[in-house]
């Protein structure tokens, strides 16, 4: 039995098949370069295809379907350089809508003690149990800190407070000398073992 190959003829190449100008190629490489992942590779697929690359050829070469360049290259024709955004997205929409935003931001502007809590600084869990006594559903710890850093805290870990320049008060002070005491006291002093081996 055997095995043929067929190739198909493909039209010659045609560059220039978009008409683009210099300043919308400039414009092109500028997403190029500032977007991030499907929609810079979008550009290159675009120029590409202006400088008479093949859809084939293309998907070949960026590893996806000849179907999504004739798409891309469809939307370009369409809408230009905005045709090569993500479009909106189907799905379940956020939990953490513009409401929950302006919550955080509000309790995130008082001390925990304020809102009733025993408590002197927010960590992600105690976030998530007032939020639920605000709203009725329950946002995960992941949630809550991409809350945050979309409104531009940064969580860290609480420190001792040293002071006004590194002087530590007398009730730190005090507290970690009585932790030094018990460590050192709490170890306790062995005999070290004779053993006897009867060989």
């Amino acid at each position: 039995m055997e095995v043929g190959i067929v190739i198909k003829e493909v039209e010659p190449s045609i560059p220039g098949r978009l008409r683009i100008t210099g300043e919308e190629k400039e414009l092109l490489y500028r997403f190029l370069r500032d977007e991030i992942g499907r929609e810079g590779i979008r550009a290159l697929a675009i120029i590409w295809f202006d400088e008479g690359k093949t859809e084939a050829e293309i998907a070949v070469l960026l590893f996806i379907s000849a179907r999504n360049v004739r798409r891309w290259i469809r939307r370009y024709r369409e809408n230009g350089i905005l045709g090569l955004h993500d479009g909106e997205r189907t799905g379940r929409p956020r939990k953490a809508d513009e409401n929950v935003e302006k919550a955080v931001d509000d309790l995130m502007k008082k001390k925990p003690e304020e809102v009733g809590y025993k408590s002197g600084f927010w960590i992600s869990g105690l976030l998530c149990l007032h939020l639920f006594t605000i709203f009725g559903f329950l946002l995960s710890d992941n949630t809550v800190r991409r809350v945050l850093h979309r409104l531009g805290y940064v969580f860290r870990r609480p420190k001792l407070w040293s002071g006004p320049s590194g002087v530590k008060p007398p009730e730190i002070e005090k507290a970690l000398k009585e932790v030094k005491k018990r460590k050192q006291s709490s170890f306790i002093k062995m005999k070290p073992a004779f053993i006897s081996c009867q060989c």
